[in-house]
């Protein structure tokens, strides 16, 4: 090591009056010709501030030197002094040799670096950066290096610029640069901040995350939906530990069991779903499906059951349970449920509603059959009833042919009640309303039908007397008390038995007629009752399924027409009729009739005069024989009498003879026209024509057919001569509402 004190001019300084000052200067003759400017501005900075300076020369061949420069203040001399130490060794070379296989070790580290490299300095300039940097940004190297780093920093992302960060320090944090191209590149960033020979310089890192971000954004989205999707589905679900407890579940499954998420996560799902903590063995299963799949992995397909409510009460459930995989471990599982409270109401509803339908076809086939017979029967029945009629007014009587005649007219009208009653069962039947006091019909009919029950047989009333009235045909109202009343007496035979007959007022809501009154047309109101209950035989399901079948019966005699016709009278009154039965136990009936809700005036009856001779009749009809008994039914009493065969004939004839025929007797169901077409013709020729329909069909069924063309009076089929007489006089003397279509 040389050395040699030189002023800040380079200049040799003497220690004392006998040193070397020459020898000390040619120290610095050492030093190569291109470095000495630099030596010397380093000599005078440390002349200027008194810190140590070094300087590194490198030489072609030769080791590295070392020059220190050590300012020194001397005694008894105002002016500064530098030591200059020069240093040739090879342990200096060497470590400069390793820092600069260091320096490019990092270089070649920082520019294969994946991560983005760069330095900035306090005046945020670029003073290096790496490839990767580059590829980010999109600019390359001579274009970042001439750009300040607030160049691609965007606003609304930036952390406060790169300047908030250069005080001191490690910083972390994310940010978003503009590419070259204008998009955004999200970058996380790393910078420390070092101090190099007095002055800050900004050395950081970026790591792209665009991508990342972007997956992260896709992830947050698609567990946004899922939730929402598990929030909004209308099915329960539930989330399962290997334990059985649960660790999630929707708003549907804690809507179903009555109690909130907070409530039911942690808890045992035996606990919450059966109130158990084992399997639910009771609830009729074969196994659990719950442990099953928690267990052997095993889903379970749909399967129904009962579940609790957190306050105990009961709802079917339809659910299905799958077990949750990690790889290839059980996890959990995952239950999914739903409530089948309103699938089993509507189920309920169908199935009573396709019960209507059918029986509503059954009644409308019925009626079509009763409708088809009435036909064809009530015309014969017109013959021979008006035939044996006209001979019976010829017989004198206590004779033996007059008692075979009448016993045919009675043949005829028992026959016209089986029609009656089949036209009964589909509702095919008018009913004269008036105010009825049920209890007080039932008082009367008690009175005379006491002597026809068994002596045997225990009857007894217990009667509301506080029961609203009904609207209802007194007749036909008797009919249903008597059907009820006979059946009940066969019922128990000849055994010791008793019959109850009760009353009383009920009010019916839509559930009760689903129940009670299954398949039946009833409205929700108040209603009173007839009660009808027994202690006979009693009767199985499937018969009380039956009874009120036509043609069905488990006696021994009788057409099975009674309950039949008597349902269609109930019917016919918008009421309803149930059976409760057992075996050996006994039966009640129970038929609901709508209270009246208006007062109705009571109906005065007026029997029309005997109508005079010289009236025309038109008789229309295709049937030979009803044309020929009418006419002589009719001439027999004094009037004229024109006929035609079939509708179109009808019509001519009418025009023909308009102004001479008072009243025409009109057949519904012809060839050709039909009976309304004629009707109609009719009145367009002459308007106040007086036209009698005559049908086997009641007046409620035909009398929709005709529209604004009404008819004048309806004779139903079969009919005495008093009976047509009368409606032609009732007809004539404008009295159309004085007579009985079902007679």
């Amino acid at each position: 090591m040389n050395w040699g004190l030189v002023d800040r001019n380079g200049k040799g300084v003497s220690l004392s009056r006998d040193s070397d000052s020459q020898a000390t200067a040619g120290i610095l003759s050492r030093l190569p010709a291109d470095c000495r400017t630099e030596f010397s501005h380093l000599l005078q900075e440390a002349c200027d501030d008194g810190l140590r300076r070094r300087l590194c020369v490198t030489q072609p061949d030769r080791p590295l030197l070392v020059v220190d420069i050590i300012p020194l203040q001397l005694k008894g001399s105002d002016e500064s002094s530098v030591l200059v130490l020069l240093n040739d060794s090879r342990e200096f070379d060497s470590s400069y040799e390793r820092l600069k296989k260091l320096a490019q070790r990092n270089e070649a580290i920082l520019r294969s670096s994946m991560d983005g490299f760069f330095l900035v300095d306090a005046d945020c300039r670029f003073l290096e950066v790496n490839d990767a940097f580059c590829g980010m940004i999109g600019y390359s190297t001579d274009e970042l290096l001439r750009m300040r780093i607030s160049d691609l920093e965007v606003d609304e992302h930036s952390n406060g610029g790169v300047p908030s960060h250069t005080r001191t320090g490690l910083h972390q944090f994310p940010t978003a640069h503009r590419h070259k191209d204008g998009h955004l590149v999200h970058l996380e960033i790393s910078v420390n901040v070092l101090h190099n020979a007095g002055e800050k310089i900004l050395v950081g890192f970026a790591r792209d995350v665009t991508e990342r971000k972007r997956a992260e954004g896709t992830l947050a989205r698609l567990t946004r939906e899922q939730k929402l999707i598990l929030d909004s589905a209308a099915e329960g679900i539930a989330g399962l530990d290997r334990e059985g407890n649960i660790t999630f579940i929707n708003p549907s499954a804690g809507l179903m069991l009555g109690a909130t998420a907070g409530e039911l996560i942690g808890r045992s799902a035996h606990e919450v779903l059966f109130h158990s903590q084992w399997c639910p063995s009771g609830n009729g299963l074969p196994s659990c499906p719950i442990c099953s799949a928690l267990k052997n992995g095993r889903g379970s397909l749909r399967t129904e059951g009962a579940f609790l409510r957190i306050d105990g009460t009961r709802f079917p459930a339809e659910y299905s349970v799958s077990s949750m995989y990690d790889g290839t471990e059980i996890v959990g599982a995952v239950l999914g449920f739903r409530d089948m409270t309103e699938q089993r109401r509507t189920e309920e509803e169908r199935r009573l509603l396709e019960a209507q339908v059918q029986q509503a076809q059954k009644l409308e086939s019925l009626g079509l059959l009763a409708g088809g017979i009435a036909h064809d029967l009530n015309n014969t029945l017109v013959g021979v009833q008006g035939n044996a009629c006209l001979a019976l007014e010829q017989v004198p009587g206590e004779t033996d042919l007059h008692r075979r005649l009448e016993r045919i007219v009675g043949a005829c009208e028992r026959a016209s009640k089986v029609i009656q009653q089949m036209l009964a069962y589909a509702g095919h039947v008018t009913c004269d309303t008036s105010p009825i006091d049920l209890n007080h019909l039932i008082d009367e009919m008690l009175e005379f039908m006491r002597a026809g029950v068994p002596k045997s047989i225990t009857l007894s009333t217990k009667l509301e007397p506080e029961l609203p009235r009904i609207a209802a045909d007194n007749g036909q109202l008797q009919q249903v008390v008597t059907n009820l009343l006979v059946n009940a007496i066969e019922a128990i035979g000849d055994g010791p038995g008793r019959i109850t007959i009760s009353t009383g007022p009920i009010r019916l809501r839509a559930e009760d007629i689903a129940r009670e009154f299954s398949g039946q047309d009833l409205e929700p109101g108040q209603y009173a009752c007839l009660y009808v209950e027994d202690t006979g035989r009693g009767m199985s399901a499937e018969t009380v399924q039956r009874i009120f079948e036509p043609f069905f019966s488990k006696k021994g005699a009788g057409r099975g027409l009674g309950l039949a016709a008597m349902r269609g009278i109930v019917r016919a009154h918008q009421g309803g009729i149930s059976v409760e039965s057992k075996l050996r136990k006994g039966t009640q009936f129970t038929v609901a009739f709508p209270v009246l809700k208006q007062p109705m005036a009571e109906k005065r009856v007026q029997r029309p005069h005997r109508l005079g001779v010289g009236a025309t009749v038109l008789v229309v009809d295709d049937e030979d024989e009803v044309r020929d008994v009418v006419k002589d039914m009719l001439t027999g009493r004094g009037l004229e009498v024109l006929t035609a065969e079939d509708g179109n004939r009808a019509v001519e004839v009418f025009k023909e003879h308009a102004d001479a025929i008072d009243v025409v007797l009109l057949d519904m169901a012809m060839p050709g026209k039909s009976g309304d077409e004629v009707l109609r013709e009719i009145l367009a020729i002459r308007s106040d024509a007086k036209v009698i329909v005559s049908s086997g069909f009641i007046e409620e069924n035909v009398s929709s057919r005709f529209g604004d063309a009404k008819p004048a009076a309806y004779l139903y089929k079969p009919f005495t001569p008093n009976t047509l007489m009368e409606r032609i006089s009732s007809v004539l003397e404008k009295r159309r509402d004085v007579y009985d279509p079902t007679r």
